[in-house]
């Protein structure tokens, strides 16, 4: 499959939605899979004076809900049978006295890859992809439960010179937008449906 995606590359416009992980993406798990909103895979970029360019890839696999933090709405979560979404902390106080062992651990994450082509130190990739969580939290409710894998890998082309505390910013914010990219992408599937589905 490596191989296979390797030979696929190209440097046109990425796919997004349900490509590749995004697929098996879903979120708001907590009221069962029944409940859940179809997540995706999502792409965003910024861009700095400089030439400096910070992106990310997202594939949105969430226990939680996602919010647009521009507008504070939900776009995709634990769906109601009387429509809109329900509260994921409600849920998690529901599951407190459920055994870890029985929520389906291993089920969900978030995966982000920020890609950028300032010059980073190994240090400096690992603060990149610390600060890079952030934006994470801005857009996913709860994040980084015990019940979620969110996870966020930094790499760098090593090409301009750039102040690491920007990079780092911006790539919270390509973060952020890459993940909302996913939701928003992302078509029905299985039965599951999407978030532009759900939009009134």
């Amino acid at each position: 499959a490596g191989y296979a995606a390797c030979a696929a590359a190209s440097a046109g416009p990425v796919a997004q939605g349900n490509v590749g992980a995004g697929t098996g993406a879903t979120i708001g798990k907590a009221g069962g899979f029944n409940s859940a909103t179809k997540g995706g895979l999502g792409s965003a970029l910024r861009e700095a004076a400089g030439g400096l360019r910070v992106a990310a890839l997202a594939v949105v696999n969430a226990f939680g809900e996602v919010r647009d933090p521009g507008s504070g709405r939900v776009l995709a979560g634990i769906r109601q049978p009387q429509g809109g979404f329900a509260d994921p902390l409600a849920a998690l106080e529901a599951m407190a006295s459920q055994s870890l062992a029985s929520l389906r651990q291993g089920t969900n994450t978030t995966l982000v890859v920020v890609a950028t082509n300032a010059a980073l130190t190994k240090a400096g990739a690992t603060k990149v992809a610390q600060m890079a969580h952030d934006g994470l939290a801005r857009v996913i409710r709860p994040a980084h439960t015990m019940l979620d894998g969110d996870t966020i890998f930094a790499l760098s082309a090593g090409e301009v010179r750039a102040d690491l505390n920007l990079v780092g910013a911006l790539a919270a914010e390509a973060a952020a937008a890459a993940i909302l990219a996913g939701v928003r992408a992302a078509e029905a599937l299985a039965g599951i449906p999407a978030a532009r589905d759900l939009e009134v």
